[in-house]
């Protein structure tokens, strides 16, 4: 009788935390369309879509935002799409040219994921992709964006920054994003693509609403 209480117990324990377990994911990705970014436009598209691909093999409800940015625009190639509606990206829709406005655009991510957050509980994922270093914005400063992402931080959201041809800890770090959060990151590189892959998976996968370990959970 007492090892049948033991089970049962156990069992509702097991129950409870699938229950309690986050279900609703949010994925927002940031992706540099510099002029710099030209010399590596096909490795990069290569490796987002393998990337989108990978979200579609999750079990987890996820819902997807890609927005690139220059100095021009901040183009919006998906906004809080169900992701198994979200296609591969295609050249046409990504033309590298112009500066860096980083600051600015980040701000802009964030208030876009912002609106799409609800009262149910849920992974906020916003993922940085730049190959430089901030150089145009106009209304963001790093201390300003610092205490944005602090501020998102403390509301349980998880940042990401994948920084090429740069110091990515010391860039990334400045404006508040936790060491393990970052990766010098090649745009040209499948391994450091399938590196990202893997850890996003681990992190989805999981019930913590939040990391800062994002590149030691794989």
């Amino acid at each position: 009788m007492r090892k049948i209480s033991v089970l049962l117990v156990c069992l509702l324990l097991v129950f409870s935390v699938k229950a309690n377990a986050v279900e609703r994911v949010i994925v927002s990705l940031l992706l540099d369309e510099s002029g710099s970014m030209n010399s590596v436009k096909r490795e990069t598209l290569q490796g987002l879509n393998g990337y989108i691909k990978s979200l579609e093999d999750q079990e987890k409800r996820i819902v997807f935002s890609l927005y690139t940015f220059n100095s021009m625009e901040m183009g919006e190639i998906y906004y809080n799409e169900p992701i198994d509606r979200v296609r591969e990206v295609g050249g046409w829709e990504y033309n590298p040219q112009h500066w860096t406005p980083l600051y600015d655009s980040i701000a802009e991510i964030i208030d876009k994921t912002d609106v799409i957050k609800d009262d149910e509980e849920c992974k906020t994922l916003v993922v940085i992709l730049t190959d430089g270093k901030e150089n145009d914005s106009k209304e963001y400063t790093k201390h300003k964006i610092l205490k944005l992402i602090e501020e998102k931080e403390k509301e349980g959201w998880t940042f990401v920054y994948l920084g090429a041809n740069q110091d990515a800890w010391q860039e990334g770090t400045s404006i508040s994003i936790p060491s393990d959060n970052i990766y010098d990151f090649r745009f040209d590189n499948p391994q450091d693509w399938k590196y990202v892959i893997k850890c996003s998976g681990s992190f989805i996968e999981n019930d913590n609403i939040q990391t800062e370990t994002f590149f030691k959970e794989e």
